[in-house]
C-alpha cells in the first residue's frame, strides 16, 4: 500500500472531503435545504470532471474498462435508463424531469467518485478520519440540542427537531447508520489518537441514533452489528493470525453497549417527564414495528397497500419517474384526513415500481444482491485483510442504506445518495482491483477522455437546473410564509402582490415542495386582490399538472363563495369532497352548500361516503342539522337522530335535535316544518 501521498492523491482527498462537507453547508431561507445540497453536489461533480480531464494522464491511464463492466455499474445504468424512459408516460413531464435531474446528478457523482478512487482505495485509511470528525460534530450538536431542550420542550417536538440539515430526523439517523461502519473500520486500522477519535465518534453516533427514535435506523444498526460480528469471525477464520480482530470487536461492542444504555437512561427520563409522547425507549419503539395498532406502523402499511394498487394499474410502464406524488391522493384518499399528504410511500422499491415499472424495481433490488455476491467473493478470495475489511464495511454500510430504502425514501435526499454511490463505488473498486496486478499505465484513448467531458457537460446542465429549482425554493419559502400569515383571515391582505410573486418564480418546477402546483399559490394572491377571472384561468391552466389533488377545486369553491355564486361554489365543493372524502372541511363545506340548495339527496349521499372512512359526533350533528334546515322529512329525520343518540348518547347537540323532532311531530301533518 502506498504510504506517501502524491499531489493527485491530496487533491482527490480534498474533493472527497468536499463531497462530505455538503450536508454541513449553512442553512438558507428556502423551502427545503436539499435544494442547496443538490446544487452543491452537482458543482462538486463539475469540479471533479474538470480535475479528471486535466489529470487524465494520471487518472484515465489506469485500467477503467472493468469499472463500467461491473455488475453493479451495469445494473445501475439500466435502472437509470429505464427511469428516464418512464418520463414519456408521466402526466407531468416537467416535474418528472426535475426529479430525474437529481438521479442524473447522483449518477455523475458515482462516475466521478469511482474514477477518483480507482487504484486509490488506500486513501480510505485517512478519509475515515474525516468521516469520524464530521459525524462527531453532528452527533455532539444533536445531543447538546436534546439535553438543552429536555424538560423545556415537548418530547415529540424535541426529537423531531433533531434533524441537522437533512430534512427530518429519520433521514439524519439514516445518514449516521450508513457512516458508522467506516468509523468502525477506522478503529480497526488506526492507532492511538485516531483510534480514540473513532471510538468517541462511534459512541456519540450510536447515542444519537438511539435518542432520535427512528425505527428503521434501529433495524439498520442492529443488522450492521450482526454483519460485523459475522464478518470479523469469518475473516479471522480465513487468517488465524488476526489476534487483534476479536479485541477490536470486543471494544466496539463495549462502546455500543455503553452508548446504548446511556441513551436509554436519558430516554427513560425524558418519557417520564412527557408520558404522553409517541416516542420511547429502544425496545418500546422496536416493538411497534409489528404492532398494527400503532399509528405510524399502520399508516406505512396503508401507504404500501395504496401504492400496490398503483403498481397493479401500470405494472410495466409505471406512472412516470417523480410522478407518484401526483397520484398519491388518488390512491391514498381512504387513509389520510384533511390536508395530510404523503409525497412518498416510505419504500423506495415500491415507489420505483409504481413510477418506472416492476422490472426496473427488480433491477434496483439486484444492485444490492450483486453487492452481496461481490462482497462474499472478496471475502473468499486471497485479497489482503485490509481489502477484505474495506469491502466488508462498505457492504455493511450499504445494508444500513437498504433498510432505510425499505422503510423510507433515501432516493430523494442528496446526502443519502452521496453515501449510496460512495459505498457502491468502493465495492466496485474492491472487486475489480487486483492488488497484485500490474499498475502500468495504459494509453489514454479518446473514448476515455469522453468520460470526464461528459461529466463536465452533463454536470453543467444539472447545475443550471438545480439553480433554477433553488430559486423556486426561495420563492416558495417567502410566499408560503406570506400566505400563512393571512390564513383564516378573510379580510387580511398578504405583504406581496400577485405581480411580485409571479416574478419570483422561474418557469420550472411547476410543482412546489409541498406537492401543490405553483399556480395554486399565484391564484390565492389573485383571489385576495379580487381578480377572480384571472384566478380561475390560472387554476384551470394548472389542473392537469396535478389532477388528483382536489385543492384547486376547493380554491374555486372559496372564490365563488366570496363572489356570492353559491351554485357554482357547490359544484366545486362536491368535486373537492369526492376527491378527498375523508376531508372534514371539504365535507362540511359541501354539505353546507347542499343545504342552501335543499339538496337532501346529495347531503345523504355525501354523509354516507364520509362515514365509509370517518365517524365522529361533530360530523353526525352537522349532518342532522343540514337535513333539518333543508326541511327533510320529519319521520326520517327522527330515525336519523335516534341512531345518532345510540352512537353518541352524550351529545348535547343531538339531544337538542331530539327535542326539535318531538316538537315538530306535535304539529299536524301537512303543516310546514319550522326552521330549526
Amino acid at each position: 500500500m502506498q504510504k506517501k501521498l502524491s499531489s493527485i492523491d491530496v487533491i482527490v482527498f480534498i474533493i472527497l472531503t468536499g463531497y462530505f462537507l455538503i450536508s454541513n453547508a449553512p442553512s438558507m431561507h428556502i423551502q427545503d435545504q436539499m435544494g442547496l445540497h443538490w446544487i452543491l453536489l452537482s458543482l462538486l461533480n463539475l469540479l471533479s470532471g474538470i480535475f479528471i480531464l486535466k489529470e487524465n494522464k494520471e487518472i484515465l491511464s489506469l485500467p477503467i474498462k472493468s469499472i463500467f463492466k461491473s455488475p453493479i455499474t451495469v445494473l445501475y445504468a439500466v435502472f437509470f435508463i429505464l427511469a428516464g424512459l418512464s418520463l414519456f408516460v408521466a402526466i407531468n413531464k416537467t416535474e418528472g424531469f426535475v426529479i430525474y435531474n437529481r438521479l442524473l446528478t447522483t449518477v455523475m457523482s458515482f462516475s466521478s467518485i469511482v474514477l477518483l478512487l480507482n487504484r486509490r482505495l488506500y486513501l480510505l485509511k485517512n478519509f475515515v478520519i474525516v468521516i469520524a470528525i464530521l459525524l462527531l460534530i453532528k452527533s455532539y450538536s444533536a445531543i447538546a440540542q436534546f439535553y438543552s431542550g429536555l424538560g423545556k420542550v415537548n418530547l415529540n417536538e424535541l426529537l423531531n427537531s433533531l434533524q441537522n440539515s437533512e430534512g427530518n430526523k429519520n433521514i439524519f439517523a439514516a445518514t449516521l447508520v450508513v457512516q458508522i461502519p467506516f468509523i468502525i473500520y477506522g478503529i480497526f486500522i488506526h492507532k492511538k489518537l485516531f483510534k480514540y477519535l473513532c471510538i468517541v465518534s462511534l459512541g456519540f453516533g450510536i447515542f444519537t441514533i438511539v435518542i432520535i427514535n427512528a425505527r428503521a435506523s434501529y433495524l439498520g444498526l442492529l443488522l450492521e452489528l450482526i454483519l460485523l460480528v459475522i464478518g470479523v469471525f469469518f475473516i479471522h477464520l480465513k487468517n488465524k493470525s488476526l489476534k487483534n480482530s476479536y479485541k477490536y470487536l470486543g471494544l466496539i461492542l463495549l462502546v455500543f453497549f455503553v452508548a446504548f444504555f446511556a441513551s436509554q437512561k436519558s430516554l427513560k427520563k425524558a418519557t417520564q417527564q412527557d408520558p404522553v409522547s409517541i416516542y420511547g425507549t429502544f425496545e418500546n419503539r422496536l416493538s411497534t414495528i409489528t404492532d398494527t395498532s400503532d399509528a405510524s406502523t399502520n399508516i406505512r402499511l396503508e401507504y404500501w397497500q395504496a401504492i400496490s394498487k398503483a403498481i397493479k394499474d401500470k405494472p410495466i410502464t409505471g406512472l412516470g419517474y417523480g410522478n407518484w406524488k401526483l397520484y398519491s391522493t388518488k390512491y391514498m384518499y381512504p387513509y389520510l384526513d384533511e390536508n395530510v399528504f404523503s409525497k412518498h410511500p416510505h419504500n423506495d422499491f415500491l415507489e420505483i415500481a409504481a413510477e418506472t415499472g416492476i422490472f426496473n424495481s427488480f433491477i434496483y433490488f439486484l444492485i444490492f444482491v450483486a453487492a452481496f455476491v461481490m462482497t462474499i467473493r472478496i471475502l473468499f478470495s486471497n485479497r489482503s485483510t485490509d481489502r477484505k475489511y474495506i469491502s466488508m464495511f462498505a457492504f455493511i454500510g450499504l445494508s444500513g442504506y437498504f433498510i432505510d430504502a425499505f422503510f423510507n425514501f433515501p432516493l430523494e435526499r442528496p446526502h443519502m445518495q452521496l453515501l449510496f454511490v460512495f459505498v457502491v463505488a468502493i465495492l466496485v473498486l474492491s472487486f475489480i482491483d487486483d492488488e497484485n496486478g500490474s499498475l502500468e499505465n495504459e494509453k489514454t484513448s479518446k473514448l476515455k477522455l469522453s468520460i470526464p467531458i461528459l461529466i463536465i457537460l452533463i454536470s453543467s446542465c444539472t447545475v443550471y437546473i438545480h439553480y433554477t429549482v433553488l430559486q423556486s425554493m426561495k420563492a416558495q419559502f417567502i410566499v408560503d410564509n406570506d400566505l400563512n400569515s393571512v390564513d383564516g383571515k378573510p379580510d387580511a391582505l398578504p405583504n406581496y402582490k400577485y405581480d411580485q410573486v409571479k416574478a419570483m418564480f422561474p418557469a420550472y418546477p411547476n410543482i412546489a415542495e409541498n406537492s401543490e402546483p405553483i399556480g395554486l399559490k399565484l391564484a390565492k394572491y389573485l383571489g385576495k386582490e379580487k381578480r377572480y377571472g384571472e384566478a380561475f384561468k390560472v387554476l384551470d391552466s394548472v389542473h392537469n399538472l396535478s389532477p388528483n389533488l382536489g385543492y384547486d377545486y376547493s380554491l374555486k369553491c372559496n372564490l365563488y363563495s366570496v363572489m356570492g355564486k353559491n351554485d357554482s361554489a357547490y359544484v366545486y365543493a362536491k368535486k373537492a369532497f369526492y376527491t378527498k372524502p375523508r376531508h372534514f372541511y371539504y365535507y362540511r363545506t359541501a354539505t353546507y352548500l347542499g343545504r342552501l340548495s335543499k339538496d337532501t339527496t346529495e347531503i345523504n349521499k355525501m354523509f354516507k361516503r364520509y362515514c365509509m372512512y370517518r365517524n365522529d359526533e361533530v360530523s353526525y350533528s352537522f349532518y342532522v342539522e343540514s337535513l333539518a334546515r333543508s326541511y327533510y322529512d320529519i319521520d326520517k329525520l327522527s330515525k336519523i337522530v335516534d341512531r345518532g343518540l345510540v352512537l353518541y348518547p352524550e351529545s348535547s347537540l343531538l339531544k337538542e335535535f331530539k327535542d326539535y323532532v318531538i316538537k315538530m311531530k306535535g304539529y299536524n301533518v301537512g303543516k310546514k316544518q319550522k326552521t330549526f
